[in-house]
C-alpha cells in the first residue's frame, strides 16, 4: 500500500478505531493536545506533516512580515498537513488568503497551536484547519520559518497526522505498514 492509499484510508477511518489499532501495535504518545479544535467538525484531514516554527519579531515592518509569510506559504509542500507552532497567544496565524493559497497549492490541511481568523470563509471553502482559538487580530510582525534540522519541533520527518472531529492522532512512518495491515482487516 503506498503512502497516498494509506492517507486516504486513514482519512475515512473513525479515530477511536485508529487509536485502538495504534495501542495494539504499542504506539504511545499518539494523541495531540485536545485544545486544538477543527473549525469545521465535519472536515477530516490526514497526511504527512510539514512543521513550521514561528516567533514574534517586532523589528519587522508589516510588509517584511507579510513577505516572509507568503514565502512560507509558497514553500508548503503539496499533499502535506502544515503544523505550525507560532509561539503566539494573541494573533491569528491562519486566515482566508492563507487558506486559499494552501488549498490551491494542494496542501491537505493546516494545524496551528494558536489563532485563526476568517472562520466563516474558511469553513465555506472546506479547507481543514485546526486551531486553539479564533480572533480577528491578524498576525502581522511575525517571523515564521520552517525549522532547521537543529531546531526542535513537535513532530519528526515521516510523521503522519490524522485529524478529525474527536481529535488528533500522530504516528511515525515506520509504523505505517503494520498500521495499514491491521486496517485492511
Amino acid at each position: 500500500m503506498n503512502k497516498m492509499d494509506l492517507t486516504q484510508r486513514l482519512e475515512n477511518c473513525y479515530s477511536g478505531a485508529v487509536f485502538d489499532v495504534m495501542r495494539e501495535l504499542g504506539l504511545k504518545d499518539g494523541l495531540l493536545p485536545r485544545h486544538l479544535k477543527s473549525l469545521d467538525p465535519e472536515v477530516t484531514v490526514c497526511g504527512p506533516v510539514s512543521t513550521v516554527l514561528g516567533r514574534t519579531d517586532n523589528s519587522l515592518t508589516e510588509d517584511e512580515s507579510l513577505l516572509r509569510w507568503t514565502e512560507l506559504l509558497g514553500k508548503a509542500p503539496a499533499g502535506h498537513v502544515v503544523v505550525c507552532q507560532p509561539q503566539d497567544d494573541d494573533r491569528a496565524l491562519m486566515g482566508e488568503l492563507s487558506a486559499e493559497t494552501l488549498q490551491f497549492r494542494g496542501v491537505r490541511g493546516y494545524v496551528v497551536d494558536g489563532g485563526c481568523r476568517d472562520v466563516s470563509f474558511i469553513r465555506k471553502m472546506k479547507f481543514p484547519v485546526f486551531c486553539r482559538f479564533t480572533t480577528p487580530l491578524p498576525g502581522h510582525q511575525r517571523n515564521t520559518k520552517f525549522p532547521s534540522r537543529s531546531e526542535k519541533s513537535r513532530s519528526n520527518p515521516g510523521t503522519t497526522f490524522l485529524g478529525i472531529r474527536t481529535g488528533w492522532l500522530s504516528f511515525q512512518g515506520f509504523m505505517q505498514n503494520p498500521l495499514s495491515n491491521v486496517l485492511r482487516k
